[in-house]
């Protein structure tokens, strides 16, 4: 009798789990999900079918558990919770749309590209098995890959970005930067004029075949990866003040450079303001919110958020 009722919960469990619909708050990535080719099950270019296999308006865990690769470019999505219910996701491209932060809990996945999604931050410590990632035209400050399985890199065009750590116990043996004068092709830096740190193996370090050459002399190629490096390197550029301001913001370079320009973004990623050889700007007549500044300096530029009150 015991083994009979067992049997019954574990039939009715997987029922119920197979049922289960995932929440999905983003009206774009559930209509993408629902509407758009957006499966690729032949590893072919594009995708092939939607992934609401049973055609009820919903995805379903069972149909998610189907996926391998999801492809979700230019879908206006501006937040993927519920991609996690996709464990057996291997591929995913999110590029140019407009995310602003990604955090990704996917153990399945290897490859990633998320290019021109107005990315300010991206961690990647849910992707222990992620082996490629192409992420240019973002504004990423810095990136932390050492809890992933990374040989392939593509950061080209973040112009805020300053660090970056690949130590990961993989060795980079094909590592390139692919600058000028440079001729990796495992990782590309092109246009990070910001780029100060960048992170090592040892092996990778000894033999000095991944920075020879380098481009950029003021980029450092280190084994010491602590947060306290990051952070210095990081917060050396600037700091706003007063920040949540309703007037003049202020910005105090660290080093004492001069300020270039000033830039203010909204959520959308579009500019609104902008300002030219000055250190402060004067946001009063802006909307309460959430806002990015990018502060242009000869030696990087750097985004941060402030808040309009």
């Amino acid at each position: 009798m015991v083994k009979k009722y067992f049997f019954m919960f574990c039939v009715i469990w997987g029922l119920s789990t197979q049922a289960q619909i995932i929440n999905i708050p983003d009206a774009n990535f559930k209509n993408a999900l629902l509407n758009t080719l957006c499966v690729d099950n032949n590893s072919f270019y594009g995708g092939d079918v939607d992934a609401d296999v049973n055609n009820d308006g919903e995805i379903q865990v069972s149909e998610a558990f189907l996926v391998t690769k999801l492809i979700l470019n230019n879908s206006n999505i501006s937040s993927v919770m519920g991609i996690e219910y996709f464990t057996n996701l291997v591929s995913l491209e999110v590029g140019n749309n407009p995310l602003v932060t990604l955090n990704l809990q996917i153990p399945s996945l290897k490859k990633l590209t998320c290019h021109n999604a107005q990315l300010t931050e991206l961690m990647v410590d849910g992707l222990p098995n992620l082996e490629e990632i192409y992420c240019g035209d973002n504004w990423i400050t810095y990136l932390d890959l050492s809890a992933t399985n990374v040989f392939q890199l593509n950061v080209s065009n973040n112009p805020n970005l300053v660090w970056v750590n690949i130590r990961n116990g993989v060795l980079n043996g094909c590592v390139i930067l692919l600058m000028p004068g440079v001729d990796y092709t495992c990782a590309d830096y092109l246009n990070c004029p910001a780029l100060r740190f960048v992170c090592l193996d040892d092996e990778e370090a000894s033999s000095q075949s991944f920075y020879s050459n380098f481009p950029q002399d003021e980029v450092q190629f280190v084994t010491d990866c602590s947060l306290a490096v990051k952070d210095n390197v990081i917060n050396k550029l600037f700091t706003l003040y007063p920040n949540p301001t309703n007037g003049v913001l202020n910005i105090d370079i660290i080093n004492g450079e001069t300020v270039n320009q000033i830039s203010i973004y909204n959520a959308l990623g579009q500019k609104i303001l902008n300002r030219t050889n000055t250190d402060a700007i004067d946001v009063s007549s802006l909307a309460q919110g959430t806002y990015l500044i990018t502060v242009e300096t000869n030696n990087g530029n750097k985004t941060q958020q402030f808040v309009k009150l």
